[in-house]
């Protein structure tokens, strides 16, 4: 049995199969040599009760299932408060049924283990074990947390104080204190409940909206890349702007969007960032992204009736519908610059 739970950051997910290939050539290939594969955020952070990225969790068991290894998920306890946590064995396990044959390498980063509760609780109408302590449904969540109706909490990994909020504001996360990691059946928590804010919102009486976070879910996400805490930013900014944001790009991969506005003309400068290197030197390859779903919305003095790829060349079919230019790009491979006249 082996108890590598996650990659390193400089050993990538291809890390899982050295360890299968080497494992088996030391003890032959006729040798089963399952995997301890977490479905919680195990490796750098860890969190024992959250949900691992789907993404991550299942492209570390495929590695290991190249290497020979044989899969074997485990949580943490019976009942989660992070259901999403139940979705991703399902599939990697029926292929493996049905072909042949894994997930994660555990290693303390030092991370608080603390998490933020949402509000209000949902937990009681979704699928999953039952405990009987489920708190009630009482009302609707806010919109700074779409997305999240099947956890309860989301991993934070910091400090909180308790502070003193307006009665106006509306506190849409509170803290829950650190408690232990290991042993595995430690990782309970000890304070489930309190009224320290983690995420608090306001509308102003000029009618602004104000959120303040006093947790640091910005440097988290700077630190450990936690999908959740992006996927929380890009909510309260897009709650606090009313949506009032002039481009949507829908596309698989990371493209870095610039728009720019001449006078008679929108330039949107695209470049395809999605690459294994993108973080760390050098780039040795590109690998194309697309399709692109685009809108745009136009200024007074652009009509989007005529639309030009500067870098491939390509036409593409643009509709305007309600001050809004939309298309789509097949690829890019590293940039394209669109002009809107």
């Amino acid at each position: 049995m082996l108890d590598s739970q996650a990659r390193s950051d400089t050993g990538g997910f291809q890390e899982n199969a050295e360890i299968g290939k080497l494992i088996h050539g030391l003890l032959g290939w006729d040798k089963l040599i399952p995997e301890s594969m977490a479905q919680y955020q195990a490796g750098r952070p860890t969190f024992r009760l959250a949900a691992k990225p789907e993404p991550e969790a299942r492209m570390w068991m495929i590695e290991g299932m190249a290497g020979g290894i044989q899969p074997w998920w485990h949580y943490v306890g019976a009942s989660h408060e992070d259901r999403r946590i139940y979705h991703t064995a399902g599939p990697i396990f029926r292929w493996h049924t049905e072909n042949t044959t894994s997930p994660v390498r555990r290693r303390s980063g030092g991370t608080l283990h603390t998490y933020l509760r949402l509000k209000p609780e949902l937990r009681k109408n979704v699928d999953g074990p039952r405990t009987g302590l489920e708190p009630s449904v009482d009302g609707v969540r806010h919109a700074v947390l779409k997305g999240f109706d099947e956890t309860d909490i989301l991993s934070f990994g910091g400090k909180l104080f308790p502070l003193k909020t307006d009665p106006t504001a509306e506190v849409l996360m509170t803290f829950i204190p650190e408690f232990p990691i290991y042993p595995p059946e430690t990782a309970w928590m000890r304070e489930p409940y309190t009224d320290i804010p983690g995420l608090v919102v306001n509308k102003l009486p000029g009618g602004g909206l104000c959120a303040f976070l006093p947790a640091d879910i910005d440097r988290q996400y700077g630190r450990y890349n936690l999908p959740d805490h992006g996927n929380l930013l890009a909510n309260i900014i897009r709650w606090a702007a009313r949506d009032n944001i002039p481009l949507h790009v829908e596309c698989k991969g990371l493209i870095d969007c610039n728009l720019y506005h001449q006078q008679g003309r929108l330039i949107l400068h695209l470049v395809n960032l999605t690459s294994s290197a993108t973080w760390r030197q050098p780039v040795d390859e590109f690998i194309p992204a697309g399709p692109l779903k685009i809108s745009i919305r136009l200024t007074d003095d652009v009509r989007g009736n005529n639309l030009k790829l500067l870098v491939s060349g390509n036409t593409t079919a643009s509709t305007t519908d309600k001050g809004w230019c939309h298309f789509t790009i097949a690829s890019i491979t590293d940039h394209e610059v669109v002009v809107i006249n």
